[in-house]
């Protein structure tokens, strides 16, 4: 491996594209931010009877439409005895229907050209996919028949359930996935996400075909559901069809009950997992944040973006650790949730450097505390987040599951349109007051996974 790299990975066999935003400053000097993202035509909202709410947003970009429909659920709406059945009841929606069996929904789906994949998080559910504008129509079918009528054949169940099992057994194998587990349930303690939403070995196994049938029942509440169609449609056509196929759906059970509000550590706690078979060790420090609608979201944002770089890395952090080779990798990240949240910052290094790691972690932490910001770190995070979001919302699906999340937790369909606007509202003070207010060690976790 040291050979190839010291033959290819030359410095004077490099070539570097780079596309920059345009501006008058000198070179050496940070660009500003933009001051938007990208226009985008106006979506429409409309509710049903039954509550349910219908996102529509025609667009001529690209020849196909994508529909996302989502509801409150996940991970906080499980009974502690039925860890993991969110996500078995997801993964089952696409394994056959009344009208289909899993076979038949798979061939459907690859002869319209388009995909349909279901996921399960912390706090709702969904299914995403993608059809050819020829066929949308047919694609919406599919995705209301699958969230309505499912049939979760017993069959299916053992199918998923063994996939499952893998799943949960190649995460608690993986450092970087127990450490993360270890934090949650040293951070959250007793509320539903110190769960992992795969589950545990013992309630996967444990769940029946009437538990899961049961769960999706009660899951499946309209009022508490979005439905987003954005692509290549006539926007008469798709109301019709929205109401069409969603109109008659009704709730079959009273809804789940919710979780209580997040409790973060009364002082700082920690613990250390040794682990076999592993040869670093990994780091996830945790810290009171957010819930999702807090109006200090964006400035946490920007925080995040200063300490650790956005979607990439970059930040304090990157430049104290990575770049003097003293990790492997770090990172941070906010995981809000709907019952409150948790600012996390992870990596992965040696077990000689773990101890000068935490140090200068925590001291970089520190200062973001009791200091401002510069002005060029400022205006480099804002960009960073501008830029990441418009890279992120690039596609129909993108843009679908972005609308459909805001509208379910309360934020509205349309606050993605005001990003840009307010990450450059925020200032140096603002990224200390959120670094002073939620990055206390003294409330914080720490969960490290190391070598045996």
């Amino acid at each position: 491996i040291q050979d190839v790299a010291q033959k290819y990975l030359r410095d004077n066999g490099v070539t570097v594209a780079l596309v920059v935003p345009k501006f008058d400053a000198p070179a050496t000097q940070t660009a500003a931010a933009p001051t938007s993202a990208p226009t985008e035509s106006a979506a429409k909202m409309i509710r049903l009877d039954n509550g349910l709410r219908v996102l529509l947003r025609p667009s001529k970009g690209a020849p196909t439409v994508s529909v996302v429909l989502t509801g409150l659920g996940g991970v906080r709406t499980e009974a502690p005895n039925q860890a993991g059945v969110a996500n078995f009841a997801a993964q089952l929606l696409e394994r056959g229907t009344a009208k289909r069996s899993a076979e038949q929904i798979a061939q459907l789906v690859d002869d319209l050209g388009g995909s349909m994949s279901t996921f399960s998080g912390y706090n709702s559910w969904g299914i995403e996919s993608q059809w050819l504008a020829s066929d949308w129509k047919r694609g919406l079918n599919l995705v209301a028949e699958s969230a309505l009528s499912p049939t979760f054949p017993a069959e299916e169940v053992e199918k998923v359930r063994a996939q499952l099992l893998g799943a949960i057994a190649a995460r608690d194998d993986d450092p970087m996935s127990a450490s993360g587990a270890l934090l949650r349930r040293l951070f959250y303690a007793n509320h539903p996400y110190a769960r992992q939403t795969l589950g545990t070995e013992a309630a996967v196994k444990a769940l029946s075909k009437s538990q899961i049938e049961a769960f999706w029942r009660a899951t499946l509440q309209p009022s508490r559901s979005v439905l987003a169609i954005y692509g290549d449609f006539q926007l008469a056509d798709a109301e019709k069809a929205a109401r069409f196929l969603f109109g008659s759906w009704k709730p079959q059970t009273a809804s789940l009950p919710g979780a209580p509000q997040v409790v973060s550590p009364p002082s700082f706690t920690s613990k250390i997992q040794n682990q076999d078979g592993i040869t670093q060790s990994v780091l996830f420090y945790g810290f009171p944040s957010i819930a999702i609608a807090d109006a200090d979201r964006h400035a946490i944002d920007v925080l995040d973006a200063a300490l650790s770089g956005a979607a990439l890395p970059g930040g304090r952090l990157h430049a104290k650790l990575r770049d003097n080779e003293l990790v492997y990798v770090v990172h941070a990240y906010n995981s809000p949730g709907i019952d409150g949240g948790m600012f996390v910052v992870y990596a992965a290094t040696t077990p000689q450097n773990r101890a000068k790691a935490r140090t200068i972690i925590e001291e970089e932490i520190e200062r973001m505390r009791a200091e401002p910001i510069s002005e060029a770190e400022l205006e480099r995070a804002k960009s960073m987040m501008i830029s990441a979001r418009a890279i992120d919302l690039q596609t129909n699906s993108s843009q679908a599951r972005d609308a459909a999340s805001n509208e379910l937790f309360g934020l509205g369909y349309a606050d993605g349109a005001t990003y840009a606007e307010k990450i450059n509202a925020i200032t140096r003070e603002d990224v200390q007051r959120v670094a002073a207010k939620y990055l206390e060690k003294e409330r914080a976790a720490l969960a490290i996974v190391e070598p045996k």
